[in-house]
């Protein structure tokens, strides 16, 4: 089950470019990809939502996406912008390391 709407992942995606810049982990992402890919930042904010899950669900198989959701929430919940009670810090880390290695 996922936490956060698609909606509200932009919502938090513009937030961390626009006001978090470089103290963000979703903010560096995005600064450092669009360095990476000489695509300005500026043009980033201006995608819509549509747009992006379009280009994205052609590009990425169902199952890269639900993994990227889980940890997408996990990194948010690592982070403190979210908080799960049942689970530890280091409970946290077993699953980021275990979604990003397999």
């Amino acid at each position: 089950m996922l936490l956060i709407a698609p909606m509200t992942e932009m919502r938090y995606i513009r937030y961390a470019v626009w006001h978090g810049r470089m103290k963000s982990p979703l903010g560096c992402s995005v600064f450092q990809c669009c360095s990476r890919y000489d695509f300005e930042y500026e043009r980033f904010m201006s995608l819509s939502h549509q747009y992006i899950q379009g280009y994205c669900r052609s590009m990425v198989s169902p199952e890269y996406a639900v993994r990227a959701r889980m940890l997408l929430e996990l990194l948010f919940i690592r982070s403190g912008a979210f908080c799960l009670d049942n689970f530890t810090h280091s409970d946290v880390k077993v699953l980021i390391d275990s979604l990003s290695t397999n």
